[in-house]
């Protein structure tokens, strides 16, 4: 009977040292450096809060985040940040991230990568309404331009 509980005990210790080597390459994968994707410009700012929360992967949540269910329920970003805002097991959003994309940051961790991808369709169709709304702006402002250099011309006549 000993003979078996300790054989039990012991593929068990395999299985968990088995476990831990796959968590540790788990861990060091998310933590690995990767190129900066883009550059945050400090004019950008995005206030985006989503009527569906996004799930995060529970491994990224545990690991990173000490909590099994995480969703991001909204992002800012502002002055070259990216705030994520998240819903946890703890309630509505109880925990908030904050990345920093200055124009001197070279790379990021896979895991903020990752965040970046689950924001990323969203975010695209916010910032490209936002494009076409500083295009406008700048439109005005050309013709502005255009009607002070055509009334600077005409007092000069």
């Amino acid at each position: 009977m000993s003979d078996d509980i300790k054989q039990k005990i012991d593929e068990l210790a395999d299985m968990i040292k088995s476990y831990n080597y796959t968590s540790t390459e788990l861990r060091d994968k998310l933590r690995s450096a990767i190129p900066t994707p883009f550059k945050l410009d400090p004019l950008l700012s995005v206030t985006l809060s989503f009527e569906e929360p996004i799930s995060v992967d529970e491994l990224i949540a545990i690991e990173l985040f000490n909590k099994h269910y995480i969703e991001i329920t909204g992002i800012k970003i502002a002055d070259q940040t990216i705030l994520f805002v998240f819903n946890t097991e703890d309630g509505e959003d109880t925990l908030e991230y904050t990345m920093a994309i200055y124009d001197n940051v070279e790379t990021i961790e896979l895991w903020q990568y990752y965040l970046l991808s689950l924001v990323a369709p969203s975010l695209m169709e916010y910032i490209k309404g936002k494009k076409e709304e500083v295009n406008k702006f700048i439109a005005f402002l050309n013709e502005i331009t255009e009607k002070i250099k055509i009334q600077n011309k005409e007092q000069r006549n």
